[in-house]
């Protein structure tokens, strides 16, 4: 009796711990709507504000995200400033175990990268995502993030014309801007952004609503200050 009552308990606690692994997790439709965040994000924090560090800064901690306080964004915005993109990306690199993963990230990079045309990028970063399915725990995560907040970056900031929104016309006049390295730097914000507050808990508990927002609000700040660096 007591086996099975022990057995009964092992059961449950196994399964409310598999639910619990399930649903934190960054699934398809999770890195699509950290996207989808991101550019509401981004609307927000380069609307009426002129392009330096300080507005922009000032602007994004204005930014109201669900259970996500000041101390967690100063943080991700410490995580960015502290670590350049080289240094980023090795860390990110070092949550890529196999050999598989990391190539995939890089050959995704490249894709993101070179991108000219939304819809041909779009139908790119489709086949990329296929692959990314193959992965699995961390890695998969990381490339779901990657892929999916690129995508939405894209397609917000790439000229009408090539198929985005728009959303960096009125930039486009002053600068020849690579979209694609916004979108890749958005990218690999996002997926900075998670392992800071996710991977390695940052700013104490986080609800798993709030990890998703910080994450998006994490890649629009990347967002604002990529496309500062290259107007500068």
């Amino acid at each position: 009796m007591k086996k099975i009552i022990f057995g009964l308990i092992a059961t449950v606690i196994l399964t409310v711990f598999s639910f619990g692994q399930d649903k934190n997790k960054v699934t398809v439709e999770v890195a699509k709507q950290i996207g989808n965040l991101h550019n509401k994000y981004i609307a927000l924090g380069i609307k009426d504000t002129p392009l330096t560090n300080s507005a922009l800064n000032m602007n994004f901690m204005k930014i109201q995200v669900d259970s996500v306080e000041d101390k967690t964004k100063n943080e991700t915005i410490d995580f960015y400033t502290q670590n350049d993109q080289t240094k980023q990306e090795e860390i990110i690199l070092s949550y890529l175990k196999s050999s598989s993963s990391r190539d995939l990230y890089i050959s995704t990079k490249n894709t993101i990268i070179n991108a000219k045309n939304f819809f041909q990028i779009s139908k790119d970063l489709d086949l990329k995502l296929e692959e990314a399915k193959k992965l699995n725990g961390k890695e998969q995560e990381i490339l779901f993030t990657l892929i999916e907040t690129s995508r939405s970056s894209l397609n917000f900031w790439m000229p009408k014309i090539s198929g985005g929104q728009g959303g960096g016309d009125s930039y486009s006049g002053t600068s020849k801007i690579n979209w694609g390295a916004i979108g890749y730097s958005d990218g690999m914000g996002a997926v900075g952004a998670l392992i800071r507050t996710f991977y390695m808990a940052a700013g104490g508990p986080l609800t798993w609503g709030a990890i998703v927002g910080a994450v998006g609000w994490g890649a629009a700040w990347a967002s604002g200050t990529a496309l500062l660096y290259q107007l500068m």
